[in-house]
């Protein structure tokens, strides 16, 4: 007697029935406003991205009540792990999920309206897709006020009293772009940081120059131009790597500001890296100014690309439109001041 099951399952699944209840494997792009969240992964008594995600996803039908509220049960990964006030428009989330009823992205982004996130793209991917393992490198968008690479003129009158700044004078400061020197001058200090290196000072201090976890490679690090914020000029430092430590790139951000500003010396950033330890820490530039830009999958594209691109595209105009940072001069009312100086131990 013939077996017939296979044949009518096969039949069922291409007439779209019978797929409602099986988990696919995607990856999400994902964009979210850092500074309402305390940080990208979920932690017990938090307010996190990946809670108020996947409760969304639950409500629209993409996570069933079995496996909701236990990540490892839909294989659950992530690019890039973003720290309490950083932003996203390029985060990759990696889980197997329920396609139907369809459209399931609209659904979870209606589930999602007024949370600050939103799921802007979504793609089939390979079983063994592991979104933080099978990411090469990440690249992060560090924006900040020009002035505040300036250190700012202070006006005294004929008995040495400090004097306030004009309206007019604070508004020209505000509106005047970065010069081809300063230009010069800053790219110069972010190129140090290119390359291989021990970052064991520019994260917290549980790591020294002897752990191999601290070594590094950032592939570039370069000025782009934005528009200004509110009538003021801005600047974004581009950082792509392999991956960051924790606090890597604000850290980094504050000496580069600090030199530029005059409130370091020119090799503070030499110092710093090559330094076994500090013997002051290096401050923290806000977290509301970093944002996660793109993760970068060449390999998984290179031989599975034709399924799907990861490296979305497609959705480039919607990632723009997606700028979280524009919070960014809330926490710049003043420049920024450093409060310790790198220095060698004796």
């Amino acid at each position: 007697m013939e077996d017939t099951s296979h044949t009518n399952k096969k039949q069922r699944v291409e007439d779209g029935q019978g797929e409602k209840n099986v988990k696919r494997k995607v990856a999400l792009l994902l964009a979210y406003n850092g500074v309402l969240y305390q940080g990208l992964q979920k932690n017990p008594d938090a307010t996190t991205v990946e809670e108020t995600l996947e409760t969304a996803i639950h409500r629209a039908g993409g996570i069933s009540d079995e496996n909701f509220g236990t990540l490892q049960k839909i294989s659950w990964s992530r690019a890039g792990r973003t720290d309490k006030g950083v932003h996203a428009v390029g985060q990759i989330i990696g889980l197997k999920m329920l396609l139907q009823p369809e459209p399931m992205m609209d659904r979870i982004n209606s589930e999602l309206e007024g949370t600050g996130i939103r799921v802007l793209g979504f793609e089939r991917v390979i079983n063994s897709f592991c979104a933080h393992t099978m990411c090469e490198s990440r690249e992060y968008q560090y924006v900040l006020p020009v002035y505040a690479l300036r250190r700012a003129a202070v006006a005294v009158d004929e008995t040495g009293e400090r004097l306030g700044d004009s309206a007019g004078a604070e508004a020209r400061r505000r509106e005047e772009g970065l010069t081809a020197e300063e230009r010069a001058r800053l790219l110069s200090y972010l190129q140090q940081l290119e390359g291989t290196h021990y970052f064991h000072n520019f994260t917290d201090h549980k790591l020294t120059c002897k752990d191999k976890q601290a070594q590094r490679y950032l592939l570039s690090a370069r000025v782009v131009d934005v528009p200004p914020l509110n009538g003021t000029a801005c600047v974004s430092l581009c950082y792509h790597g392999q991956s960051f430590l924790l606090h890597q790139i604000r850290k980094m951000t504050s000496v580069v500001v600090g030199c530029m500003r005059g409130d370091l010396p020119p090799d503070a950033l030499g110092v710093a890296l090559s330094t076994p330890s500090l013997r002051s820490g290096i401050p923290l530039a806000p977290a509301c100014a970093l944002t996660l830009r793109r993760c970068f999958f060449p390999r998984y594209e290179k031989w599975y690309g034709e399924r799907g691109s990861i490296h979305f595209e497609r959705c480039a105009a919607a990632q723009v439109r997606a700028r979280w940072w524009r919070v960014v001069l809330r926490r710049f009312s003043l420049p920024l001041t450093l409060s310790s100086r790198p220095t060698p131990p004796a």
